[in-house]
């Protein structure tokens, strides 16, 4: 049976809305360094202070679009996994 790593690096590339206002993306599943025994996964996620319609997803397979809808401030894709390491980057888009 295959077993999957997945590594979350989050890099948010921060925009500037005022002199208070940063953005922050916060993964809810998977968890970071978790393992997994299926090659596809949906990764779950929040994006707090910013203003941005969408995230991008990149490291992985995403099934659609890479550009995944930022709505009511969260988000979520469907990914195909590699077997072994993976790594999720999960950018901030610009409007």
């Amino acid at each position: 049976m295959r077993i999957y790593r997945v590594s979350l690096l989050i890099l948010v590339f921060l925009l500037i809305y005022n002199v208070y206002s940063f953005a922050k993306i916060k993964i809810i599943s998977p968890p970071d360094k978790s393992y997994v025994r299926v090659g596809r996964l949906t990764v779950v996620g929040l994006v707090e202070n910013s203003k941005a319609k969408y995230v991008e997803i990149k490291g992985v397979r995403v099934k659609g679009n890479r550009k995944v809808p930022v709505r009511k401030g969260a988000f979520f894709a469907i990914v195909d996994l590699y077997k072994g390491l993976n790594k999720i980057y999960i950018i901030e888009g610009k409007n």
